[in-house]
């Protein structure tokens, strides 16, 4: 007779538990359709998927030249996060972060201008 190797119970259990995870941590309407913005960018200038951390900070300071606010790019940074999650892709946080302070930076009110 076969010896059971993995309890059914455990692995119907962890199965679910997977699912309702992924269920959970699923972008939102708006960040997919950040994420979709996003890849329109991307395909217009012929940039290959998924984009490295600086490439995604370049969009990032896209949106500010473009007149975005603070708030506004770092809900758009947080829904491509997101969606590369969903997607298990690695994205370098660092540079994004980096360019969220540039952001914060060139957008302060009180800022010196050059």
């Amino acid at each position: 007779m076969r010896e059971q190797l993995v309890n059914e119970d455990d692995y119907r259990g962890s199965m679910l538990q997977a699912w309702i995870e992924a269920a959970r941590q699923m972008p939102s309407q708006k960040q997919r359709d950040d994420f979709g913005r996003f890849l329109d960018w991307a395909r217009f200038h012929d940039l290959p998927m998924p984009l490295s951390g600086d490439g995604v900070a370049d969009y990032l300071l896209k949106l500010m030249v473009d007149g975005a606010s603070l708030r506004e790019i770092k809900r758009v940074a947080g829904s491509i996060i997101a969606c590369y999650d969903e997607h298990r892709c690695f994205l370098d946080r660092a540079p994004l972060q980096a360019a969220l302070d540039l952001v914060a930076a060139q957008l302060a009110p009180n800022r010196t201008l050059n």
